[in-house]
C-alpha cells in the first residue's frame, strides 16, 4: 500500500502534459501483453492514479477560464465564469459535434443520389 500512495504522490508533481504521456506509455505497454499479471495490476493502478490527477488538473484549469461578455464605459473586461454546460452531454448522450457532424442530406446532380454534406 506505501508504494501506490508514494506513485500518488509523485503523479501530483507531474504536468498534466507529463501524466498524459505517462498514461500514454502504460497504455502501450498493457496492450503489448508481455506484461505479468503483477506488473498489469500495478500499471493499472498507476493509470488510474495518473487519471484522477489529470481530471484534477483539468478541473482546474476550467474554473479559471474566464468569459469575455462585456466591455464597462471605462473599457475594462467584464468578466464571467466558464459555464461548462455548452460542452456537456447532451440529455440523449450524444456529443454535440456528433450532432455537428452529420450533415445535410442533398442529392448529387451528377447520379441523382443523396449525400451528406454540410453544405
Amino acid at each position: 500500500m506505501a508504494k501506490k500512495r508514494n506513485s500518488d504522490k509523485s503523479a501530483q508533481k507531474l504536468s498534466f502534459e507529463q501524466a498524459a504521456a505517462r498514461l500514454d506509455e502504460i497504455g502501450d505497454r498493457l496492450e503489448s501483453g508481455k506484461l505479468e499479471l503483477e506488473e498489469t495490476l500495478s500499471e493499472y493502478e498507476q493509470s488510474v492514479g495518473l487519471l484522477k490527477h489529470c481530471y484534477s488538473l483539468l478541473e482546474k484549469a476550467e474554473s479559471r477560464i474566464k468569459l469575455l461578455t462585456a466591455v464597462d464605459e471605462d473599457g475594462q473586461a467584464q468578466l464571467a465564469d466558464f459555464d461548462d454546460s455548452a460542452t456537456a452531454m447532451d440529455e440523449t448522450g450524444k456529443s454535440r459535434a456528433k450532432k455537428r457532424s452529420s450533415g445535410v442530406k442533398r442529392k448529387n446532380s451528377d447520379s441523382g443520389q443523396d449525400e451528406s454534406s454540410l453544405f
